[in-house]
């Protein structure tokens, strides 16, 4: 199914924000995994398949899965950190709706 339109229709129904940010975060976590994992197995396209390469490519995914948990992470608190000021929110409505889309 298609994300953007699931988003759009818990919009329109004016459904719970925790649903909408959970299936939006499952759907990026989603395709984030996917890229990775396919970047991981591509790489057995042009190498021979014995147990080192496999390990290598586990360690690899992991490595790349974590950095990415943690780039996200950082970002989302640094994110947080800037839209939690009440000058921000009450006196920059459009400056803080810019930074929303930046930062997305």
């Amino acid at each position: 199914t298609d994300t953007v339109t699931i988003v759009a229709v818990l919009q329109k129904l004016g459904a719970n924000e925790d649903l909408f940010a959970l299936v939006f975060g499952e759907s990026c976590l989603n395709d984030a995994v996917g890229i990775v994992l396919y970047r991981t197995l591509a790489t057995f396209l042009h190498k021979r398949v014995t147990a080192g390469s496999v390990a290598f490519g586990f360690v690899s995914f992991i490595a790349v899965f974590l950095g990415s948990v943690l780039i996200g992470v950082g970002v989302a608190f640094l994110a947080s950190l800037i839209f939690k000021t009440k000058f921000l929110r009450h006196h920059h409505t459009p400056l803080e709706s810019c930074m929303v889309i930046l930062f997305a």
